[in-house]
């Protein structure tokens, strides 16, 4: 695994990596990084975007699913807890995070291909979410102290 990688972990063998190709220390808002979901020996990539732009929608899908406000809808999309989406050899990939009927905190990867579902602890979410606001807080700080230079 890359040394700089962020993980965020449902146990030993199953995480989401965001692989980094340089330290947190040095990111900002226009670095790029591969979001995957490992699963013992497979590795599905679950977005390549932005990591500012990722990582505050994830604390975003976070927060809004401690709360239990995050529903599974999916007539609206934009509402429904869609998280990301990524293409790889003309397939797409769309992952979830949204509470099911009972409120349970649910992440889900589709198509069936790589389907995964996974029930997340409160706590597991929190950890989670502590963990998206240092990233944020990282970045942030990073663009302030770049901007004070320039």
């Amino acid at each position: 695994m890359n040394e700089n990688a962020i993980v965020f972990s449902f146990n030993d063998t199953e995480k989401i990596i965001l692989s980094l190709e340089k330290s947190l220390e040095y990111l900002d808002s226009c670095d790029w990084a591969d979001i995957i979901l490992v699963q013992k020996d497979q590795h599905i990539l679950l977005s390549n975007d932005s990591i500012y732009y990722n990582i505050n929608r994830f604390n975003d899908f976070l927060q809004k699913v401690l709360l239990n406000k995050l529903p599974l809808d999916t007539s609206d999309i934009n509402n429904s807890g869609y998280l990301w989406e990524s293409y790889s050899s003309g397939k797409s990939c769309m992952t979830w995070l949204y509470n099911d009927k009972n409120g349970t905190i649910i992440f889900e990867v589709t198509p069936e291909e790589s389907h995964f579902i996974k029930k997340i602890a409160t706590e597991t979410a929190q950890e989670w979410l502590q963990q998206t606001h240092y990233i944020i807080q990282k970045i942030e700080n990073n663009i302030e102290r770049w901007e004070k230079i320039i």
